[in-house]
């Protein structure tokens, strides 16, 4: 399939966002519904492509991430298996600092589990470093690697 066709966009966050990330998420979500909706801080980055067979444009992946006054938090990157190693992440990490840009922020981070060598790795082809000073672990038990990226405004 062709991933030119591919669009980025935000989105008023919504219950196909939510099911979206808890079913292509590589580790359990620990995110609650009511919560994720009613919180004002989060928005949501999706990528949809043009299906063929249909008007309606599917989901490829979805960024949750969250906008405070000095940094943008992403929480969740969830890309469908078939469409990962395509440059999704590092389009949707873009559009993410085209938004703290315009809202004056300077600072990109994200937490990615331990042994999530393939997030940390494409955290890290997109310019984020990582924290070594900020060791912390999910309620699990997994340790949790802090990433941030300065973006030049």
């Amino acid at each position: 399939m062709d991933l030119l066709n591919y669009t980025l966009s935000v989105e008023p966050k919504s219950m196909e966002h939510y099911e979206f990330v808890r079913n292509h998420f590589d580790f359990p979500v620990d995110i609650d519904y009511q919560k994720f909706m009613e919180c004002d801080l989060n928005y949501v980055v999706a990528v949809r492509m043009e299906n063929v067979d249909s008007p309606v444009k599917f989901l490829l992946g979805v960024s949750i991430f969250s906008l405070f006054e000095d940094k943008i938090h992403i929480n969740y990157v969830a890309i469908d298996k078939e469409y990962r190693r395509k440059g999704i992440n590092r389009a949707i990490n873009e559009l993410i600092e085209d938004v703290a840009m315009g809202n004056y922020i300077d600072y990109l981070t994200a937490n990615i589990r331990e042994k999530n060598l393939n997030s940390i790795n494409s955290f890290t082809k997109c310019g984020f470093e990582i924290n070594t000073n900020r060791i912390c672990k999910y309620q699990n038990g997994d340790v949790k690697v802090h990433v941030f990226k300065k973006i030049i405004i």
